[in-house]
């Protein structure tokens, strides 16, 4: 495989077809059970036989976290970028990062629903006791996403305090993962798209021939 020789310049080659169709599977396609199983609702799963249960939150799980892979692989986060019209400036530069909070929130359900069925069954506990609804164990992973924003303190500024913690051993193990998966991609594209951007601010200011 060959690189491009404008990559010296900043400049990267187009991602394959392959790398487009995954994104767009990702994206579409994958959030479609944790979106049926959220739907649903606790107490309609809750009917099911256990054995139906279990594959069917672990299927919306990995469902909805696969989609974070649109954006935390380089190869497949070029891709995104293109579907978003951000390699083509047809959009602004902050676009793509906020259609990241589509993935997001889509796999910060997947993240609420195995969190509120573990404790459902007795895996996992919470303070006080009491297992939360699938929107308050939304708003747990919502809450350290937002959180996670440097130097804004968004949840404190704004007076939001949790209701509720895990205290279990299995809860911070997914939020060590929710943040590995989910909030760190996302910190990394509005990176990249900082860096992209002062790059070709940096190339219009060398460049006698280009005006602002």
């Amino acid at each position: 495989m060959t690189i491009d020789r404008d990559a010296s310049k900043g400049e990267q080659p187009p991602p394959s077809r392959r790398a487009l169709r995954t994104v767009v599977a990702l994206t579409f396609l994958c959030p479609a059970p944790a979106g049926m199983v959220f739907l649903m609702g606790s107490d309609r799963i809750a009917q099911l036989p256990l054995r139906l249960q279990w594959p069917l939150v672990v299927i919306a799980f990995l469902g909805a976290t696969s989609m974070s892979v649109a954006i935390a692989l380089p190869v497949l986060r070029r891709a995104w970028l293109v579907m978003v019209g951000h390699e083509t400036r047809r959009r602004p530069d902050f676009l793509p990062l906020l259609l990241s909070l589509w993935p997001a929130t889509f796999t910060s359900v997947g993240f609420a629903l195995l969190s509120e069925f573990l404790q459902e069954q007795g895996v996992g506990a919470s303070d006080p006791s009491g297992a939360p609804s699938q929107s308050g164990a939304l708003a747990y992973y919502v809450w350290h996403f937002l959180d996670a924003i440097p130097y804004l303190e968004i949840p404190r500024t704004v007076g939001w305090e949790l209701g509720f913690t895990y205290v279990d051993h299995v809860n911070p193990v997914l939020l060590l993962v929710y943040k590995l998966v989910v909030i760190t991609p996302v910190l990394a594209l509005g990176f990249t798209l900082w860096r992209e951007r002062s790059f070709t601010h940096g190339q219009q200011s060398a460049d006698p021939g280009t005006g602002s």
